[in-house]
Parts: structure tokens; C-alpha cells; sequence
């Protein structure tokens, strides 16, 4: 993909980012916050690596933290 396109990887987690160091793209650490510094902040297209698992995580982890609190009201 980087070899015919401009691409730019934001990862949080340094030791996955900076792992390859064959891969010449741009490449910066950090959460979403972090792209308000980019110079050039449109993008032609997101691609967003594994978000559908880490969505289903925290839903599920509402989801239990939701029936704990229902549990815990009803058994009072």
C-alpha cells in the first residue's frame, strides 16, 4: 500500500509502530489526539486495524459492567 501511496500509521503502542523498520511510511505514536499536530490533517482514506475487535471488547466490558450494576440493584 505504501509503495504507491502517501501513508501515515498511528499506533499507540511504540514496540508494534516501530517493529518493521523496512516499511518507509510516516509513522506516529499516539491516539487520535495526536493528529491535530499533522501539518496536512485530510486524509484520503482511514483505515482503522483491528477497531471491530477492540469495539466488540468494550461493549462487552459495558455490557458487564451494566448487568453488574443491574444485578447489584436488584439483589439489594
Amino acid at each position: 500500500m505504501a509503495q504507491k501511496n502517501q501513508v501515515t500509521a498511528l499506533e499507540p503502542n511504540a514496540d508494534m509502530l516501530f517493529a518493521d523498520d523496512s516499511q518507509t511510511f510516516t509513522k506516529i505514536q499516539g491516539f487520535l489526539e495526536v493528529l491535530e499536530t499533522v501539518t496536512e490533517q485530510s486524509f484520503d482514506v482511514i483505515c482503522c486495524h483491528n477497531a471491530e475487535d477492540w469495539l466488540k471488547k468494550m461493549i462487552q466490558i459495558k455490557l458487564t459492567v451494566s448487568d453488574l450494576a443491574t444485578y447489584s440493584v436488584q439483589n439489594k
